[in-house]
């Protein structure tokens, strides 16, 4: 894997650092789209709720 190579040429702790950027970095990026879907979601529920309100109401009448 290309990581092997980069700790061969760099130090130790080096390596590592760099590694966890990488993986801090993948992780924020997950973080980022799950917020995105989770808010898309909410509206999602949010415009059944009010679709449903109407219905029940048309319903009543």
């Amino acid at each position: 894997e290309s990581a092997a190579l980069d700790c061969f040429e760099s130090t130790k702790l080096e390596c590592l650092q760099n590694e966890n950027r990488k993986q801090v970095t993948m992780l924020e990026e997950e973080l980022n789209r799950l917020r995105v879907e989770r808010d898309e979601l909410h509206r999602y529920v949010r415009e059944l709720e009010q679709v449903n309100d109407h219905l029940e109401r048309a319903h009543r009448s």
